[in-house]
């Protein structure tokens, strides 16, 4: 798990071709935090996200999964798979509109 300095990197979006790819991920999802029917991890994060998001990546490792409300989430916590979304497979991903230019 990598624990440097940098904060981890956030990133709610269809993660599942890079995550097929790269764990070979067919039906499980990976570890992370229990959800709740329908909110999910929802009241947690936005209670304390910073913390929450560590806490995460600490107890769950380099790429857990959660819910936010009706949507999966994926933090993305080791430098290999921010690399692989950001560089090497940046056209499979769609940025939301406030990082659009």
């Amino acid at each position: 798990m990598h624990t440097g300095a940098s904060q981890p990197l956030f990133h709610v979006a269809a993660l599942r071709r890079l995550l097929d790819w790269r764990l070979q991920l067919t039906v499980q999802k990976p570890r992370g935090p229990r959800n709740l029917p329908i909110l999910g991890s929802l009241p947690s994060f936005r209670a304390r996200p910073i913390e929450f998001l560590c806490e995460t990546a600490k107890k769950y490792g380099d790429l857990p999964y959660f819910r936010l409300g009706p949507y999966d989430a994926y933090l993305v916590n080791h430098p290999d798979f921010v690399r692989d979304i950001l560089v090497t497979n940046q056209a499979n991903f769609t940025k939301s509109r406030a990082l659009q230019r």
